[in-house]
C-alpha cells in the first residue's frame, strides 16, 4: 500500500510542477493549448540535450556560435543571461540563414504556446531556463535550442513540399520538368508564408504562372534552383530524378535563400544611399518622389516609419528617413515561414563578429576597438582609413562611463557604430521606443494600413510639410547625426540572488527587524520575540491539516479519498514551496502518520467495544 501511496504523491507532484510557470515563457496552466504541441517541443530539446542525436552536429552549431559567446557578458560562471541567450540565437540564424526568427524578440516573458509556432524558441528556451533555474546558460545549451529550432523549421519545410508535389501530382520518380515545376512552386510558396497551398489545384497552377510573370526578380530565381538542382538531384537509373531522395533540395534552398534576397537588397540599398542628404539619412518627401520613377513603391506613412524606428525628426522640424533602419524594417521582409522572415540581413552585425571574434571578450579597450575600426572595411567604407577625431573622443567617453573599458553589446557603442557605418550599422533607439510591427499587427493595433491609399494621398502630405517648411529641394542645415547619451546594456547577465544571511550578533542586541522580501515596510518588535519564518508558519498549518485529513480518512478506511487528499496536497505544496524534496518528504510523513495512527487508534479502544462492533458490523 505504501509504494503506491508515494506514487501518487510523485504524480501529484509532477502534474502540479508541469502546470507552474516557466521562467521566461509566461506559462501559467494554459489548458487552451493544444498538449501535443508543447509536448512534442518539450521531448524533441529534451533528447537533443541528452544526446540521442550526432554529437558531430552540436559540435558544429557550437563552433558557429563560438566567437559570439565568448564577447557576450557572464556571469561569474561563465554562463550567459536570458536576453544574451535570445541575442545569440538571433545572430547565428540571422548569420547562417538570414532567418529572423519569430519569438526571438528582445522581451522578458515570451508568448504563450498556441497552434501558431511564434512561441516555439521562446518555450523552448523557458523549458531550458527552467532546468537551469538562476544558474544562467551555457554553449552548449544555447546550441542545442539552436538544433531544435533547426529542426522544427526543416519539418515545416518537407511538409510543405509533400504538400505542393500533392497539389502538381508530382510523382515519386519525375521527369526534370516536373520537378522544377515543383521547385518553382516552392519558391511561389515561401515567398508568402505557405497561403497558396489552401488553393484549389487548378488556383494553385495559375497562380504559379502570375508567379513567375511577375516577380522582379525570376530569373535571379532560376539560377538558385538550377544551382541547388545540380548539387543535390539523385537520379534513378531510368533518368528520371527520385523526388523523395532529392527533396533534400528545398531544404538547402529555403537555408540559403537569403543569399538571392541579398541582391534585391543591395539593389534598394544603392536607390536610397544614392539620394541621401547625408550619410544614412535622406529627405522624406525624397523617398515618397522615388515611386513615380523607379520600380520601387515607396508609401509607408510617417506615422509606421516612426513607428518602426526608420523616422527622424530633427529639432528644425526636419523628417529623414534612417536608410539603414528602413531597409532592414518589415515591410520589406518576406513572410516565408510560420516560424521566420527573411529579411535584408543586418550588415552591422558582419562588421561586430569581426570585432567579437578578434576582442574575444565583452569588454575592450578603446584604443584597441579604434584600430580594428580603422582596419575594418565595409561595403560602403574603405579601410584603412583614419576614424574622424570626435569619433575617437565619443568612444574614449564610452570608456569613461564603464570604468575604462568599452561594452561591445551597449546602446552607446551601438550608436558610435551607426556614426561610423552610417550605411550598415542601423541607430540604435532606446528600448520601448520602437517595435518591428507587421502590416498585420500594425492594422490590428492602429486600425489602419501601413501605406497611404494611394500615390495621390502621398503627394498631399507633401505638398502640406512643403507649404509649411519651404522649398522641399532647398538643402538643409542639419548635416551632423544625431548623438544621444541614454546608455543601455540590454544583454548584461544577472548573478543569482544570494541566500540571506543572518545578521551579525551586536555586542547590544536591538529589536529584531522584521522584513519583508515582497516589499512590505519593515517593522520592529517592541517584545524582543523572533516571529517564526513564513515558511515555518505555513508548514506548520500545511502539517496540521494533513494530519488531521488523514486521520479522519484513516479512521473511516476509505483509501480512494485518502489518496485524492494527497495529491490535493501535493498540489497545494508544490504550488508554495519550490523545493520537490522538502515537499516530498513533507507528504511523506504525512502519508506514515496515515499508517500508522489508525492502528494505535484502534489498539486502544477496549477489546469488549471492538467485539461489540464485530457483532454489529459483522453480516
Amino acid at each position: 500500500m505504501f509504494p503506491s501511496a508515494l506514487l501518487s504523491i510523485l504524480i501529484a507532484s509532477i502534474d502540479a510542477a508541469n502546470g507552474q510557470y516557466i521562467r521566461g515563457s509566461g506559462l501559467a496552466n494554459n489548458h487552451a493549448v493544444d498538449q501535443t504541441y508543447t509536448t512534442d517541443a518539450k521531448e524533441h530539446l529534451l533528447s537533443i540535450l541528452s544526446g540521442n542525436i550526432s554529437r558531430g552536429s552540436l559540435e558544429r552549431l557550437e563552433n558557429l556560435m563560438r566567437s559570439t559567446f565568448s564577447a557576450l557578458p557572464k556571469d561569474s560562471s561563465g554562463h550567459i543571461g536570458h536576453q544574451a541567450t535570445r541575442y545569440l540565437l538571433h545572430r547565428f540564424f540571422i548569420e547562417q540563414h538570414g532567418w529572423f526568427i519569430n519569438g526571438l524578440e528582445a522581451s522578458e516573458v515570451a508568448p504563450a504556446p498556441n497552434t501558431s509556432s511564434y512561441w516555439v524558441p521562446s518555450y523552448l528556451q523557458g523549458l531550458l531556463e527552467q532546468q537551469v533555474g538562476d544558474n544562467g546558460v551555457d554553449l552548449h545549451a544555447v546550441a542545442a535550442l539552436a538544433l531544435s529550432v533547426q529542426d522544427f523549421i526543416g519539418r515545416e519545410t518537407s511538409s510543405r513540399f509533400e504538400r505542393i508535389r500533392a497539389q502538381l501530382n508530382t510523382p515519386q520518380y519525375a521527369t526534370t520538368e516536373e520537378f522544377k515545376e515543383a521547385l518553382s512552386a516552392f519558391m511561389m510558396v515561401f515567398h508568402d508564408d505557405g497561403s497558396y497551398l489552401d488553393e484549389r489545384q487548378d488556383e494553385f497552377t495559375r497562380e504559379l504562372g502570375l508567379f513567375k510573370n511577375s516577380y522582379a526578380y525570376w530569373d535571379d530565381a532560376v539560377r538558385f534552383m538550377d544551382e541547388h538542382f545540380q548539387k543535390g538531384v539523385q537520379w534513378t537509373d531510368q533518368g528520371l530524378v527520385d523526388v523523395e531522395k532529392s527533396s533534400q533540395i528545398v531544404q538547402g534552398m529555403g537555408s540559403r535563400f537569403y543569399e538571392m534576397n541579398d541582391r534585391q537588397c543591395q539593389d534598394l540599398k544603392k536607390l536610397l544611399t544614392s539620394y541621401e542628404e547625408v550619410p544614412g539619412r535622406m529627405r522624406l518627401t525624397t523617398f515618397y518622389n522615388l515611386s513615380g520613377y523607379t520600380d520601387w513603391e515607396f508609401g509607408e506613412t510617417p506615422a509606421y516609419l516612426r513607428a518602426l524606428g526608420a523616422l527622424e525628426e530633427v529639432e528644425s522640424g526636419v523628417q529623414r528617413v534612417i536608410t539603414t533602419n528602413y531597409i532592414q524594417s518589415m515591410p520589406n521582409c518576406i513572410d516565408s515561414s510560420s516560424f521566420f522572415n527573411v529579411c535584408c540581413r543586418n550588415e552591422c552585425e558582419d562588421l561586430m563578429a569581426h570585432l567579437e571574434k578578434d576582442v574575444s571578450a565583452p569588454l575592450a579597450d578603446s584604443e584597441r576597438l579604434l584600430q580594428l575600426v580603422a582596419a575594418l572595411p565595409s561595403d560602403t567604407v574603405t579601410a584603412p582609413r583614419e576614424i574622424p577625431t570626435h569619433l575617437q573622443e565619443r568612444l574614449k567617453q564610452i570608456a569613461t562611463v564603464h570604468n575604462g573599458k568599452v561594452p561591445l553589446h551597449s546602446r552607446l557603442f551601438a550608436q558610435w557604430m551607426h556614426h561610423a557605418y552610417p550605411r550598415e550599422c542601423p541607430y540604435p533607439h532606446t528600448s520601448g521606443s520602437v517595435r518591428p510591427f507587421t502590416a498585420d499587427d500594425w492594422m490590428k493595433e492602429r486600425g489602419e494600413a501601413i501605406t497611404f491609399e494611394s500615390r495621390a494621398h502621398a503627394k498631399e502630405y507633401m505638398r502640406s510639410i512643403c507649404d509649411m517648411r519651404g522649398d522641399c529641394e532647398s538643402p538643409h542645415n542639419v548635416t551632423e547625426l544625431p548623438w544621444s547619451t541614454e546608455e543601455e546594456l540590454p544583454l548584461q547577465a544577472e548573478e543569482p540572488e544570494p541566500s540571506p544571511s543572518p545578521p551579525e550578533q551586536e555586542s547590544e542586541p536591538e529589536p529584531p527587524l522584521v522584513v519583508s522580501h515582497r516589499g512590505d515596510s519593515q517593522a520592529n518588535s517592541s517584545e524582543k520575540e523572533t516571529k517564526p519564518s513564513r515558511s515555518l508558519q505555513s508548514l506548520a498549518i500545511i502539517m496540521v491539516v494533513v494530519v488531521v485529513v488523514a486521520v479522519h480518512m484513516a479512521m473511516n478506511r476509505n483509501e480512494s479519498i485518502q489518496y485524492q487528499a494527497l495529491r490535493g496536497t501535493a498540489a497545494v505544496l508544490f504550488t508554495y514551496f519550490s523545493d520537490p524534496i522538502f515537499v516530498i518528504a513533507t507528504l511523506g510523513g504525512g502519508l506514515l502518520v496515515t499508517q500508522v495512527l489508525p492502528h494505535i487508534h484502534r489498539e486502544s479502544e477496549p477489546r469488549k467495544k471492538r467485539q461489540q462492533d464485530k457483532l454489529v458490523y459483522e453480516p
